[in-house]
């Protein structure tokens, strides 16, 4: 499929604030009219990536990379120019998340309600997913929230820092659906017992396919830790784990990702399972090809 002029120039609009938020990446500051952000691309200490909002481009100090916004999402995901573009237009150029609040525009979000999982639309999606509506009960929630005036409804998945991963169905068949983070992006830990064994997820729909997949039954008695976004690796702490399995996504990202984990502990017993889903970008869409 090709992609269309009009798809390009909605994708040369998207903001890198958009496309940073969705992609989890940590904003510092503004200074000198520029947005500071860490890098997407690398694991440093010290935030080294700058973002001229007026002409939308990004300078990464950490990794040398430069660019526009559809050179970047190139280098991002690590696919070609088709996918950027059909990736940048599915998210949503209103949202922009900074520090521990998320804003639409110049509205912040309001939380106003978190109950259990029960809109058809929401569930239908989630069943979509390959998900059972024990685990949508067991781990999500619907989130009733406010944007300036408007009310909106989502998929919830809380982190362990009491914010939400927030996820709404597509609304046209080219598009991927609304993706985005209430309060501050963290991991989220599943854990049953003491244990020395850990299971590692990108996102959680491939958390709950894990689960669906009856794959824990391998893994018996292993904590989970859910990421949400790579750029939380360096939140986690895998020190008391000597046995751990990795479900990360199959695009470049996840591949260096996973890389860097059995690299930098090479006294642990580390498997990367995402040859389970070869030639599918996550555990889920592997799940959903089954169905």
């Amino acid at each position: 499929m090709w992609v269309t002029d009009e798809q390009k120039k909605a994708a040369k609009a998207v903001t890198f604030q958009t496309a940073l938020a969705a992609l989890g990446v940590p904003f510092c500051k503004v200074t000198n009219g520029q947005l500071l952000y860490y890098s997407p691309f690398t694991d440093e200490r010290t935030a080294s990536c700058l973002v001229e909002p007026k002409k939308n481009l990004i300078n990464d100090f950490s990794s040398g990379f430069s660019g526009d916004i559809i050179k970047f999402a190139m280098q991002v995901r690590g696919k070609g120019f088709q996918d950027a573009v059909l990736w940048l237009i599915s998210l949503d150029n209103s949202i922009i998340e900074f520090k521990k609040e998320v804003y639409y525009k110049d509205s912040k979000i309001t939380l106003t309600d978190v109950k259990p999982l029960t809109s058809d639309r929401l569930l239908s999606y989630v069943y979509n997913r390959g998900v059972s509506r024990f685990l949508a009960d067991t781990y999500l929630k619907q989130i009733h929230y406010r944007v300036g005036q408007n009310n909106f409804v989502s998929i919830g998945f809380q982190n362990d820092n009491g914010g939400y991963e927030l996820r709404s169905p597509p609304k046209t068949p080219n598009d991927k659906g609304f993706k985005g983070c209430l309060g501050t992006k963290h991991i989220r830990t599943v854990s049953f017992a003491r244990t020395d064994k850990l299971a590692v997820f990108e996102g959680f729909f491939s958390f709950l396919s894990y689960l669906r997949l009856g794959l824990h039954a391998d893994h018996y008695q292993a904590d989970y830790i859910i990421l949400n976004s790579l750029n939380t690796l360096k939140k986690v702490s895998f020190d008391k784990y000597k046995q751990m399995w990795l479900y990360l996504d199959n695009d470049a990202a996840g591949i260096r990702a996973t890389q860097k984990i059995i690299e930098e502990n090479p006294l642990k017993t580390v498997l990367d399972c995402s040859k389970l889903y070869k030639g599918f970008n996550d555990l889920n869409e592997y799940l959903v090809s089954k169905l």
